[in-house]
């Protein structure tokens, strides 16, 4: 029985999955399986895959498209190996990525992810328009990210049992299935990042479609409620999700006094909740919600002073201090309404 199997549910990549396949095959870890389930592609991925001969691989054929999430469901329960992991077929691995993730995980019991910095790139993971995604290290600083959703690393290495010890699933399809199931994993292990590119995700050219940019923003939202609920208690309303929402994606466009006033209410609301349930550490969490209050205010100094009135009158603003000259320009822009070009950054 390997000690990692490899998850890597393809549909048409017949372009990129031979190098990925090499990346996965040149780890320096050696005990793993690569379990691809070819998802009925079209194309010549599975001649591709044909091609190698290493016996660690295993193909699973579908006849049918039955989509990212029921791939994934389809075998996570089923698999004996003490750690799983996932890698995209269009994807590609640092060599060291297995085992620097594993003995990561084997020497920390209580961790069940292991993630890393990723890199994005289009074609090269050299070329000038790549970038690197640098992620929190820290379980609380890991599982604060998960709540505002940002970046919490690579694909990770996990630990197999928790599938079926806690009846876990990918729950939500694609493109929101590994958020969701994240989210669920905070309840039952602790997170860590190692601080090296291990995982390179590649662009598509073409960009999310817009219908596939909605998509996500609904399965997002439905995620926020429940993260939300679970912090404060009790259901929330349809309007304080809108504000949480369009805060979390820096879509907040305060245009009037009584938008400037909700905004900071819902932010005090889920703020005081933390302090009360210290589900979050309490200065990571309150340092996120400075920014978000800094980042409206900058939106709403053309309303006047009492934008900046609002914003050094907050408990909030203390735990991200934007220092006298900052303070200065964002009291100037709103006694005069100009439109402010300091933001405070919030990725």
């Amino acid at each position: 029985m390997p000690k990692i199997t490899i998850l890597m549910p393809v549909y048409n990549v017949e372009k990129y999955i031979n190098i990925c396949i090499k990346s996965i095959l040149s780890q320096t870890f050696k005990d793993f399986e690569l379990l691809i389930i070819n998802d009925a592609s079209i194309d010549n991925t599975l001649e591709e895959i044909s091609k190698f001969k290493d016996k660690r691989i295993r193909v699973l054929q579908n006849y049918s498209n039955i989509g990212l999430r029921n791939c994934l469901n389809m075998v996570t329960k089923l698999i004996d190996s003490e750690y799983i992991s996932r890698t995209d077929g269009d994807d590609i691995c640092a060599s060291n990525r297995l085992e620097l993730q594993y003995n990561a995980l084997h020497k920390n019991k209580d961790y069940v992810f292991c993630g890393s910095f990723s890199k994005r790139f289009y074609e090269d993971i050299n070329e000038d328009k790549s970038y690197i995604v640098t992620s929190p290290q820290t379980h609380e600083h890991i599982i604060n990210r998960l709540f505002f959703c940002k970046s919490w690393g690579g694909h990770p290495l996990l630990r197999s049992n928790i599938f079926q010890k806690y009846n876990l699933n990918y729950e939500f399809p694609e493109p929101a299935e590994d958020y969701k199931l994240y989210c669920e994993l905070t309840k039952v292990g602790k997170f860590m990042n190692i601080p090296k590119v291990l995982y390179y995700y590649r662009i598509n050219p073409q960009g999310i479609s817009s219908q596939k940019q909605e998509d996500r923003k609904n399965l997002y939202v439905r995620i926020f409620k429940q993260l939300v609920e679970e912090l404060i208690e009790k259901e929330i309303s349809k309007d304080e999700l809108k504000i949480h929402t369009d805060i979390i994606f820096n879509n907040y466009h305060v245009t009037s006094k009584s938008m400037l006033i909700d905004s900071h209410e819902w932010l005090l609301n889920i703020y005081q909740a933390n302090h009360k349930n210290k589900k979050y550490d309490q200065k990571i969490f309150a340092n996120y919600l400075s920014e978000y209050w800094l980042n409206i205010t900058q939106s709403a100094t053309e309303i006047g002073l009492v934008t900046w009135l609002r914003y050094i009158a907050s408990p909030l603003k203390k735990y991200k201090p934007i220092g006298f000259k900052n303070n200065f320009t964002l009291f100037k822009n709103c006694l005069f309404k100009e439109k402010s070009s300091y933001y405070a950054s919030n990725n």
